[in-house]
């Protein structure tokens, strides 16, 4: 398991919260039509242990088989995340949403 500092991990999150940020004109049915200009957050087993994701945009962010004991998810926005089989020992997720957000198998 990689782990990813919280600089490296920031930058990510910069650009997943670009993806989601809208684009005047954008329809997503269409393919000529302008294309998000981030990119989605897709981690796979990767330690992310102690680092602080408080207030972050996280919808559909995949967290799979991670190492998130301890992390800060103090109102983050998980809608719809992928959080499986990740340990989630001692995170704090107080005001986070979590609707649609797949803990199966988590260790909390």
């Amino acid at each position: 398991m990689r782990r990813i500092t919280q600089e490296e991990l920031n930058v990510m999150l910069d650009q997943h919260a670009l993806y989601w940020t809208e684009i005047p004109g954008a329809d997503p049915e269409d393919p000529n039509s302008p294309q998000p200009l981030g990119q989605e957050l897709n981690l796979d087993e990767v330690d992310l242990s102690g680092h602080d994701l408080a207030g972050r945009d996280l919808r559909s962010a995949r967290f799979v088989e991670c190492n998130l004991a301890g992390c800060n998810f103090t109102g983050a926005d998980l809608s719809h995340s992928q959080l499986m089989r990740s340990d989630m020992r001692g995170s704090i997720l107080a005001d986070a949403i979590l609707m649609g957000t797949d803990l199966t198998g988590c260790i909390m």
